[in-house]
């Protein structure tokens, strides 16, 4: 009886575990560009992505202040998803930022980026902003290979 139990419990748990991605430059470059993301922008984008998660959508961080980041673009808990239910400057529950569809954190992460531009997340100011104008930005990744809108 235990045994049977036991399966049930962990046929149970494998159903709600969420599909994640660990993303490639070349992935995330396609899905950013279908998303109307600039051309532009989308090395900064997936330099972000790097410096954030290691491009993993399953990634969460727990924060000092009691909030937590979540998935590919380290969205946080305190201001931009819910933690419960749907809520936050971006109407998102945060667990929804953790699975292999990442049109929402997307979407969400435009949001942030409208009102804050690319300084909201500290993995970007440190690893992928260039210090002068002048100075070429190394961290940013090539995309010359990559075929993406």
């Amino acid at each position: 009886m235990k045994a049977v139990i036991f399966v049930l419990v962990l046929i149970g748990w494998v159903g709600v575990q969420v599909h994640a991605k660990i993303y490639l430059s070349c992935e995330l470059a396609k899905e950013l560009g279908s998303s109307t993301i600039e051309r532009h922008l989308i090395p900064h984008w997936i330099c972000l992505a790097q410096a954030e998660s290691q491009m993993n959508t399953s990634k969460v961080v727990d924060m000092p202040n009691k909030s937590s980041n979540y998935g590919i673009f380290q969205i946080n808990s305190k201001d931009y998803c819910s933690k419960d239910r749907k809520g936050g400057l971006c109407n998102i529950k945060c667990s929804d930022l953790l699975d292999d569809n990442i049109k929402d954190d997307i979407k969400c992460a435009k949001d942030i980026f409208a009102r804050d531009g690319f300084k909201a997340w500290k993995g970007w100011v440190n690893r992928c902003k260039s210090t002068s104008t002048t100075e070429k930005n190394n961290a940013l990744p090539n995309l010359i290979n990559c075929q993406y809108k």
